[in-house]
């Protein structure tokens, strides 16, 4: 498992933890077998866009904020898990 594998599933579990997801056996399924469905990963997108866009980098840093970087991390991953289409 490489870091952003870890640091990505880190990120769902911290989803499942602060969100209620609409499908009812999301949590077990991931938890069984690392799925998400679809309605699952569109939720999963909008708590880390939720999270970037409340990050508020600081005067001195050029990079963007950790948030932000979480969320273009966790998008990669998603498509090349195959969780979600090169279009979305």
């Amino acid at each position: 498992m490489t870091i952003i594998d870890s640091r990505a599933r880190d990120l769902v579990e911290m989803f499942f933890a602060q969100c209620e997801p609409v499908a009812a056996d999301a949590r077990a399924r991931w938890a069984a077998a690392n799925e998400l469905d679809r309605v699952t990963v569109l939720q999963l997108r909008a708590w880390a866009v939720d999270r970037a866009i409340g990050a508020s980098p600081t005067a001195s840093d050029k990079s963007p904020p950790q948030e932000v970087q979480e969320w273009r991390m966790l998008t990669q991953w998603l498509v090349d898990h195959r969780h979600l289409d090169h279009d979305h």
